[in-house]
Formats: structure tokens, C-alpha cells, sequence
């Protein structure tokens, strides 16, 4: 709550007795300086600070009203293509005012009716709409530099389903048939309840944060990117931007695991820990984090795509397709990669101090953001760290990388069914 709103609040509570006079409620004649006031609005906040905001919703699990569980996804067919096409299909539900991408199927090329078959599993907290999209990918081989500069993916379809919590209460596949946009989308769908101790069971998630997949993080800190990326980054950016070889000069290695520990078990000891650590244990676990994510930041199946898309010898269709490949990660992966990439490029303001160029901390992040799985590696490894050293510096170089803000205001947008 605000100062206004907590000013408001003591009005309130002292307004009945405004036009009494001491005698009447038995009390003695007293009187309160501004200071004193001051001392108590401060007093209540720090014991709402202490409280701390429930990471949930205090509905109960078995609300049939919120949706909270698994709805799987099946599409059959899509109908209404006048000729072949490259086509995928992403999923968004509506969170906390905006649409997050959950899910994106496979690209099925030169197709004139697309058939996946595929099931989709789409973990929803509260969400009521499930919005669906069509794309043809564009063709990144054949682009020129004398070419349009708006070619891209290309959005064909789109429309939004609405989550009836009573028409989704059965575990039973039921299928529908939804027309958008001159199209016709054959597909099915069923929604499993489950409580958070249910979805970590299924998704063989450990407790804490170190190791386990970010959609599962953000998912139990009802955050946009995992609340330890934020406090690392907030803590660097108050008191690290000019630490010479912030991010390259290593903490001492005990201490980190320390803070790793504290953050893995209690959020509020971690919290206390970081104020107290060295700037540089706190950035060290930060990069720790992103290092022991079971699936990297850029994900093991656009890794491949991002690694020859940046080879590529035309500026135009080198930007288009590392465009168009970011906006194919999910949600969570992209919320916390523009954040990265913001937050870096606020480190690099203070070059002349803590000597970390562009180049110095792709160099650093590379390799954690972009890390190969071990077997049937392509090249050496020294070939492999500078091609992940091209990936992130390219993005950091970006004057037109979209900030999380303004990702999050065309999210929201809404669509017609």
C-alpha cells in the first residue's frame, strides 16, 4: 500500500472520533506532532514488508472457479489454405493482464492442410483465455539485402478460446471446431486440476530453484522471470556498475554456494545474505543460476538455428530470422533474456570504470546462455565459445531489441475471436 492509501486508511479509523471530545470515550486530551505520525506510517509498513504478499492465490484448491492444472492441446487439421505453406501454431493464455506464449508446435513445410497430432500441454494459474495463432515462416535463405525489410514470419489466423472452468472440469477429450479468420482449426481438449505440490510431483521438479526448469520457477513465484535473476541484477546495479570485472572477476566459490543454498531453501534468508555478500559472490550466482538451468536459457532445440543464423552473410535476413527466432522462445526464457540483455547493456554504461565491453560480457555469458548438449558437438570447443560469443553480442549490439516493458504491453493486446 502507498503513503496516500495508508493516509487514507488513518483518516478513515480516527474519522468517528473527530467530533468527540475527549471526555466522551474516557480518555485524556492528547496530541500527536508530525513526526510521531511519520513514525507510525513507517511502523505499518515495514510490518507489511515483513508480512510479505502471498506467492498465491489464497482460493482453495478445490475452487472450481480458477483454473489452476494442466490443459492439453490437440490439434487436428487446419482448413482454408489456398496453396502449400510453411506452418506453426503457438499457444498464449492470458496471465496476470497479459498473454504469455506457452507453447509452439513443430513447423510442418510446403503443407496446403496442416495435420500435428500433437499433444500440448499448457499449465494454466488463473488463466480464462487460451489464444491460438497461425504463422507461416518465412523463408530466411531467400531474403537479399536489396529485399523488403518487413519480411518475417507472418501471422495468417488468430483467434481466442475462452476457458469455461465448468466445460473443463471433465478429464475427457472433448473436440471442437473453431472457425478464425476464414479458416477452420479441428482440434480437442481436456484439463487436469492440479494443486503446485501436484505439478511439481508430475514434473519431477525438486523443491528450490538451482536445477529446476524456469517455467516451474516463474510458475511458483508468479513472476514474469525468476525473482533470483531480479535480486541479483537489482543488487549489481545498486552498488556493482562500477566494480572493475563485474561479471569476469570470480567470487570466492564457498561463498556462493552459500547463497545458493540460502536461496534454494529460504527466499527471505536469501534476501538478507545478498545485502551482506560481496558484489561479486552475487554476480557469480547469478551466472550460477543460468549455468545449472537443465536446459539453457536459448533452449537445446533453437540453439542449432541461432548458431546459423548468425553466420549468415546478409545484414537484413540475419536480422529477420535472430528475430524471429527469439520470439520463438517461450515465454518465460524471452521475459528473462530481454531483461539479461537490458540489464547488461546498463553495465557496459560504466565501461570506462569496470572495463566490461559489449564483447567482454558476451564472452562471459555466452557460453552459459547458449551451452551445447555434450554429445555430437558440431565443431571444437574454442570455435563452439566464439559462435556463442557472436549469438549474445549480436543481441547486446541490437538498438532495436524490444525492453521486457514494451514485450509486455503488445502481449496484452487483445484479439478478436
Amino acid at each position: 500500500m502507498h503513503l496516500g492509501g495508508i493516509c487514507y486508511l488513518f483518516d478513515d479509523m480516527l474519522r468517528p472520533f473527530s467530533t468527540m471530545r475527549p471526555a466522551d470515550v474516557g480518555l485524556k486530551p492528547f496530541s500527536i506532532n508530525p513526526e510521531e505520525t511519520q513514525g507510525l506510517i513507517q511502523g505499518y509498513i515495514g510490518q507489511r514488508a515483513a508480512q510479505g504478499p502471498p506467492l498465491h492465490s489464497p482460493a482453495t484448491e478445490t475452487e472450481t472457479r480458477i483454473l489452476r492444472g494442466i490443459l492439453s492441446f490437440r490439434i487436428h487439421s487446419v482448413s482454408g489454405f489456398p496453396q502449400a505453406l510453411n506452418i506453426y501454431c503457438c499457444l498464449e493464455a492470458d496471465c496476470h493482464g497479459y498473454f504469455e506464449k506457452k507453447a509452439q508446435t513443430s513447423v510442418l513445410v510446403n503443407v496446403k492442410k496442416p495435420k500435428w497430432e500433437e499433444d500440448i500441454d499448457v499449465h494454466l494459474d488463473g488463466a480464462q483465455t487460451l489464444r491460438v495463432l497461425l504463422w507461416e515462416q518465412h523463408d530466411y535463405r531467400t531474403t537479399s539485402d536489396t529485399g523488403p525489410r518487413d519480411q518475417g514470419d507472418r501471422l495468417i489466423a488468430k483467434t481466442q478460446i475462452w476457458l469455461n472452468p465448468k466445460n473443463l472440469q471433465s478429464k475427457e477429450w472433448k473436440e471442437s471446431l473453431i472457425r478464425m479468420n476464414g479458416h477452420e482449426l479441428n482440434c480437442s481438449m481436456k484439463y487436469l486440476h492440479q494443486s503446485l505440490s501436484q505439478l511439481d510431483q508430475l514434473t519431477g521438479a525438486p523443491r528450490g530453484i538451482f536445477g529446476v526448469p524456469i517455467s516451474i520457477v516463474t510458475y511458483r513465484d508468479r513472476s514474469r522471470i525468476p525473482l533470483i535473476v531480479r535480486h541479483c541484477v537489482e543488487d549489481v546495479e545498486r552498488r556493482g556498475l562500477d566494480e572493475l570485472g563485474i561479471y569476469r572477476v570470480s567470487g570466492i566459490a564457498t561463498d556462493v554456494q552459500m547463497l545458493k543454498a540460502a536461496f534454494d531453501s529460504d527466499g527471505r534468508e536469501a534476501l538478507a545474505r545478498l545485502r551482506d555478500c560481496d558484489i561479486h559472490v552475487v554476480a557469480g550466482t547469478l551466472k550460477l543460476y543460468l549455468r545449472e538451468l537443465p536446459e539453457p536459457l536459448l533452449t537445446d532445440g533453437l540453439i542449432p538455428s541461432f548458431v546459423d543464423a548468425v553466420a549468415l552473410e546478409q545484414p537484413v535476413a540475419k536480422e529477420k530470422r535472430m528475430t524471429s527466432l527469439l520470439n520463438q522462445l517461450p515465454q518465460p526464457n524471452l521475459n528473462t533474456f530481454l531483461y539479461l540483455m537490458q540489464h547488461l547493456k546498463r553495465v557496459t554504461e560504466h565501461e570506462e570504470v569496470n572495463k566490461m565491453t559489449l564483447h567482454n560480457l558476451a564472452t562471459v555469458f555466452g557460453p552459459s546462455l547458449l551451452r551445447p548438449k555434450s554429445e555430437g558437438l558440431p565443431m571444437d570447443i574454442s570455435q563452439e565459445v566464439v559462435v556463442q560469443v557472436q549469438v549474445v553480442l549480436h543481441f547486446l549490439s541490437d538498438e532495436n531489441l524490444p525492453r521486457l516493458e514494451q514485450r509486455a504491453g503488445l502481449e496484452s493486446v487483445s484479439t478478436e475471436t
